[in-house]
């Protein structure tokens, strides 16, 4: 359940320093409806059709992703080499799937119980319980009403190593300290990722989840800007 509000925390910073588009990927809030039987290869074709509407066919683009859009990010740079300079990857899926029952979720009685909601925020995306504040309350609100495509059909294919391994652009990868979705842990994905290509820059992310980019977002615009345009690009 995503859309571009995932980085409602970052596209301000980001935009100080570069030109920043965030589309929603197909059957995700704004966006067109997908196909059921979608794969990474349709969303990251969609994504090199946005980029053609926005005259992105000349020149090469920085790519974030986060989590799903992590699995489709590195399959576009595995794809289309020639149309990324650099990527990032922010809690990225794709190593198969994970044992059942891992967390105490709760289905909600009604579309606007904020409680259920923020448990369930804390058991899967976010640490601190005060990082589950009104507004990530709302963003998770209007993802869960307007998320018309199961993702976890592609985030759990285990593609993600062997989408790395031929990438040949800079690349950063940046998890929560606490990602309960990093199954068995996050140390061990680094371990995988690094062994999948060992010129990956991987970053831990202090006192985060899942959604990295929204409970600790100074640090992450913070990497996110050195690693695109250079430690001299902070002051």
């Amino acid at each position: 359940m995503g859309s571009f509000r995932h980085w409602d925390r970052n596209i301000e910073s980001l935009s100080a320093r570069f030109s920043v588009s965030a589309p929603d990927l197909p059957g995700f809030g704004d966006a067109p409806d997908a196909p059921a039987d979608g794969d990474a290869e349709f969303f990251a074709q969609a994504l090199a059709r946005h980029l053609d509407a926005r005259n992105s066919t000349t020149r090469r683009v920085h790519v974030a992703g986060f989590s799903f859009g992590g699995v489709i990010g590195a399959h576009f740079a595995a794809r289309l080499p020639e149309r990324v300079e650099r990527l990032t990857l922010i809690g990225p899926g794709g190593f198969g799937p994970a044992p059942r029952g891992r967390f105490d979720l709760r289905r909600q009685t009604e579309a606007g119980d904020g409680e259920i909601i923020k448990h369930n925020l804390l058991q899967t995306m976010l640490h601190a319980p005060e990082a589950a504040d009104a507004k990530a309350i709302e963003i998770q609100q209007l993802n869960l009403a307007r998320t018309r495509f199961d993702s976890r059909g592609i985030s759990t294919r285990p593609s993600l190593l062997e989408n790395l391994t031929p990438i040949k652009c800079p690349t950063q990868i940046l998890w929560g300290e606490y990602d309960a979705l990093a199954y068995p842990s996050v140390a061990e994905r680094m371990t995988r990722c690094r062994e999948a290509n060992p010129s990956l820059k991987l970053t831990t992310v202090p006192n985060s989840g899942h959604w990295a980019q929204y409970e600790n977002p100074d640090f992450v615009n913070r990497e996110i800007i050195r690693f695109h345009l250079g430690a001299h690009a902070i002051q």
